[in-house]
């Protein structure tokens, strides 16, 4: 449990006042305890008895795409990491079907405990009241591996994937960022600085957060300038996902290869991108062979 001392209220109307970062008290990661742990992560299987009418377009528009040598996007927010699909997630960057995958700063923590400690996903409800969620040290980490990517000159994405494989992680044939690493496929953050708990810690780099996550957000729009004939995918991101892809497109919609994305191929389930932007109707519904397939869940 932490917070402010009395003295704080004396400070109450400065806008030169921060909060104090030092008096976080990080417990062990032990203490925790996870809603997902390696023996919930699904294991492959060629048929799961899931079926969905638009599913087998989507599978050709991928395999075409690919076939052409087109880019093949896939965004993703925590949750398909925390509902158990790591190795499904991961045979796609394996075996070459998806050329970049995109995800939020939560993805990045799931990806990254799971590897690491075998375990992820806290109970918000009970730690948010014990004042403790989030603030866990082993998590910590990755704020170091931030900042040491950012020395390097490196994106958000490609140096955790780079500590995974470097320090075999005992999970690491669980991790997004380990099988972009090895099979060099973009892995990408793209993080809401103070949307994710490790912002909260002592030893958490604004600067090196800034760098990196910008880094990774050229990367993409580089792969969205090459997007024509190709396929993009969000699975889950009901926010970052429409946004980043927006002004990646927004950049790059008068370059060489990008025209104009359509939905040709969707499976949506759940509120749309055109939902929270209008804006998207147009390039969804467009005339150019770029397939944007858009593949959502509320779980």
């Amino acid at each position: 449990m932490h917070s402010q001392s009395d003295g704080a209220s004396e400070t109450s109307g400065d806008a030169s006042a921060r909060f104090d970062r030092t008096a976080i008290q990080l417990r062990p990661l032990a203490e925790r305890g996870s809603d997902l742990d390696v023996g919930g992560v699904r294991p492959l299987a060629a048929d799961r008895g899931f079926r969905h009418p638009d599913l087998p377009g989507l599978a050709d528009a991928i395999h075409a795409a690919r076939k052409r040598g087109a880019a093949v996007i896939l965004l993703l927010g925590g949750h398909p990491i925390k509902l158990g699909l790591s190795r499904y997630l991961a045979d796609l960057i394996e075996r070459g079907l998806v050329t970049h995958v995109a995800t939020n700063g939560s993805g990045i923590i799931h990806d990254f405990e799971l590897a690491a400690f075998g375990e992820t996903s806290e109970n918000v409800a009970k730690w948010i009241q014990a004042g403790q969620f989030g603030l866990w040290r082993e998590t910590g980490r990755l704020n170091d591996v931030i900042r040491q990517a950012a020395d390097r000159d490196q994106g958000l994405g490609e140096g955790v994937g780079r500590v995974i494989e470097e320090e075999r992680f005992p999970h690491r044939e669980l991790s997004l960022c380990a099988a972009g690493w090895r099979c060099g496929v973009p892995v990408t953050c793209h993080v809401t600085i103070g949307a994710d708990i490790i912002h909260a810690h002592a030893n958490c780099d604004g600067a090196a957060l800034g760098q990196t996550s910008y880094a990774d957000f050229l990367t993409f729009a580089e792969s969205v300038r090459r997007l024509e004939g190709g396929v993009y995918l969000n699975i889950g991101s009901a926010v970052t996902g429409p946004e980043v892809f927006l002004k990646a497109l927004g950049a790059t919609v008068d370059q060489p290869q990008v025209k104009c994305a359509t939905g040709s191929a969707s499976a949506d389930v759940g509120s749309s991108a055109e939902d929270r932007h209008p804006q998207l109707e147009g390039v969804r519904h467009g005339t150019s062979p770029t397939v944007e397939a858009s593949s959502r869940t509320r779980a």
